[in-house]
């Protein structure tokens, strides 16, 4: 949803004021400029406090700047070597789906020590495989 003061139908299908519900439940939500790149300006909720996350809520709000609130969804941790570090230590893996016209067009795995997987910061993409069940 685009952060705006109004009323709008929540994840159940009840109609919930946005903004109270936005800053009710920041542990399972994301805030992103709507314009932004590289994860500039990201905030996820549950790694966020709350008296930021209110800010920023107060400060949309104010200027009228595009932003949208989106469902956190935990990225799954795995052991990997960060390619350009050396490291090998957890980081927060991700799979992201392309859709053109509709129809699936592809997909690239990203992961990052921060759990905000942007490859312009410190993240990495990783390779993909994909493996046919075979049947007998």
């Amino acid at each position: 949803r685009v952060v705006q003061d109004d009323m709008t139908t929540g994840p159940d299908g009840r109609r919930i004021d946005l903004v109270e519900f936005v800053s009710t439940n920041r542990p399972s939500l994301v805030l992103k400029p709507s314009n932004a790149t590289r994860g500039e300006g990201l905030l996820v909720g549950p790694f966020t406090d709350a008296r930021e996350w209110d800010g920023t809520i107060s400060e949309v709000l104010a200027n009228g700047k595009p932003y949208v609130v989106q469902e956190y969804i935990r990225g799954r941790r795995l052991s990997a070597v960060h390619s350009t570090d050396g490291i090998v230590g957890p980081l927060w893996s991700g799979l992201d789906t392309y859709v053109f016209g509709g129809k699936f067009a592809g997909f690239q795995a990203r992961a990052s020590f921060d759990p905000v997987m942007n490859v312009g910061r410190r993240g990495i993409l990783l390779p993909v495989v994909v493996r046919e069940e075979q049947t007998r």
